[in-house]
């Protein structure tokens, strides 16, 4: 297979828990399903530097300078389409639309563990607030249900009382078939 960027031969090589096909000058092309078997895998360590610097450089869309010259699938040849990264990282890639694969420009694999180990790690750590948050608002809803029952009842009088009370027991009676 040749580099899409500068038509070199890739060469196999061993990362994390996948053999990927690598120009040295360029960057990496992942076969379909080893950009997340690579991501799970968390072997690589990165530096605080490299970590405060790559979630720095967040950017929504795609910077129009992207959008031209797209590079050919080594695969089948077709022509990539673009796309950042979970949609707001500011890491553009290039997939095949056949699904072969994706091409990772030189230091965008990095980039792209980092973001994703980030955002484990900030998921891990919410998901206690989370689960408080999800919690209270239950808590909520049900007191304010609790509420509108309760001034719904005192609207409607002691005749509208009873008939809330039959309503609500006819409810509880087992339906045949």
């Amino acid at each position: 297979m040749q580099c899409p960027r500068c038509g070199k031969e890739l060469a196999q090589q061993r990362y994390e828990s996948a053999t990927v096909d690598v120009c040295r000058a360029c960057g990496v092309w992942l076969d379909a399903g080893e950009l997340e078997r690579i991501i799970q895998t968390h072997e690589k360590a990165f530096t605080t530097s490299q970590i405060e610097e790559t979630l720095k450089a967040n950017a929504a869309g795609l910077p129009p300078g992207e959008k031209t010259g797209r590079a050919a699938c080594p695969k089948c040849g077709a022509c990539m389409d673009t796309f950042n990264y979970n949609y707001s990282t500011g890491i553009i890639l290039d997939s095949c639309p056949y699904g072969h694969g994706v091409w990772l420009d030189k230091g965008e694999l990095e980039r792209v563990q980092i973001h994703m180990e980030h955002w484990d790690r900030e998921a891990s750590q919410k998901r206690p607030d989370w689960r408080k948050m999800m919690d209270k608002t239950s808590q909520d809803l049900a007191d304010r249900e609790a509420r509108a029952r309760q001034a719904r009842r005192d609207m409607l009088g002691p005749a509208g009382r009873m008939l809330e009370s039959a309503l609500d027991a006819l409810s509880h009676i087992p339906q045949q078939p």
